[in-house]
């Protein structure tokens, strides 16, 4: 509709022909306002109020019983939702994506069970992580943010029951770092990091508690055998990546029947990404049964200022894109590039490796980006790469 739809829907006659009205498209138009008569509108199924500069959601949408879908993306001005939002139980798909402004969510969106789409969900003294207990039928990516103490919720968010999620991202806040909710948050984050072994896509953000992932986390991360990227980003609680956290068999039991069962770790992860951590030495070791990201195509490893030294599974014959960059302190060398690797980006002070490539000839390299160097001379070794292309 046009910038005069609140004026068009005022009309009495207007109104009296589109009672039965199924669909209502008002994105994008100027209305800060919900129109009034839309409460009218009780068969009404699918309302898309995206890029308005509504400030607040009306209680009349409430009353849409009948509503299956709500899109209100790019809403930049919006604040808040109606609080008996509950009442729509027939909401399959309420989409709230770019609006940073939405302070909360509704106590009693946990009474949606059809609801299949919901991007983001923000925790608050009124709604609380247990609203998440019965939204199984969650599709797709959801973002938790402002996770907080007093975590005696936690369990009841029952994430490893969203058999449909694919991404899924954790953003602790720090809140007022009071003694006893660090403890809280510690004895119950645990249940938020057993999610769903079909997930695809992890992000853990800002999670500062004393203990290691290894430690809080019951079933390993690797046991996630659909996951193909994982970002782990700021978590000085974290330890590197080694073998208690990777373990998982390939038939997916712990245990087995054979003496020497294969073990593999993250069997589809395609993209790890490591950055603004302080670990000195990653290192892990393993049997010659034991598979290491055996899919790994991408890996950035930055600013992690104290990183000496990589474990050799990191780089798989299988990676195509490296990006080291700010691992000042990093001892090091790269004796043989991964044979498929495409590409390799040298960001600020990689340590030894932005003064010394000691690689054998390599065919496949084609493009070597060295960002903001800081030393008078190039790498040695360059004349091996073959391949580079200008």
């Amino acid at each position: 509709m046009s910038d005069d739809s609140h004026h068009i829907l005022s009309k009495p006659n207007f109104m009296h022909k589109v009672t039965y009205l199924r669909i209502l498209d008002l994105s994008f138009t100027s209305i800060k306002k919900l129109p009034k008569e839309i409460e009218k509108m009780l068969l009404l199924r699918y309302l898309d109020l995206s890029g308005t500069k509504l400030e607040e959601l009306s209680e009349i949408v409430s009353n849409l019983c009948n509503l299956q879908t709500l899109k209100i993306n790019r809403c930049l001005y919006l604040r808040r939702l109606p609080e008996r939002m509950g009442k729509l139980v027939n909401l399959r798909h309420l989409e709230i994506e770019e609006t940073d402004g939405l302070e909360c969510l509704p106590l009693g969106i946990g009474r949606l069970k059809s609801l299949q789409t919901l991007c983001k969900f923000i925790v608050s003294k009124g709604c609380k992580l247990r609203e998440l207990k019965y939204l199984n039928n969650l599709h797709g990516s959801l973002d938790i943010t402002n996770i907080k103490g007093k975590g005696n919720e936690y369990d009841e968010a029952e994430l490893k029951n969203k058999d449909y999620f694919k991404v899924l991202k954790l953003n602790f806040c720090a809140g007022n770092n009071e003694e006893d909710e660090v403890k809280l948050l510690d004895q119950n984050v645990h249940e938020l990091l057993e999610p769903h072994l079909n997930l695809e896509n992890f992000l853990l953000r800002g999670y500062n508690g004393p203990n290691p992932v290894e430690n809080i986390t019951p079933s390993p991360l690797g046991k996630l055998k659909s996951l193909r990227h994982l970002k782990i980003h700021k978590l000085d609680s974290v330890k590197p990546i080694n073998l208690k956290v990777l373990r998982i068999l390939d038939d997916g039991q712990e245990g087995g029947t054979t003496e020497t069962p294969e073990l593999i770790s993250f069997p589809k992860l395609k993209e790890l990404e490591v950055s603004f951590m302080s670990w000195e030495n990653w290192v892990m070791k393993t049997k010659e049964y034991h598979t290491v990201m055996p899919c790994l195509q991408r890996l950035v490893i930055d600013e992690c200022h104290n990183l000496k030294t990589l474990a050799h599974h990191i780089l798989p014959d299988t990676l195509r894109e490296l990006y080291i960059g700010a691992i000042p302190n990093q001892t090091w060398t790269i004796s043989c590039l991964p044979p498929l690797l495409e590409k390799m980006t040298l960001g600020e002070d990689a340590g030894e490796l932005s003064r010394s490539l000691t690689v054998k000839k390599h065919t496949n390299l084609k493009s070597l980006f060295i960002l903001r160097f800081q030393h008078s001379t190039l790498p040695e070794g360059l004349a091996q790469l073959t391949a580079l292309q200008i």
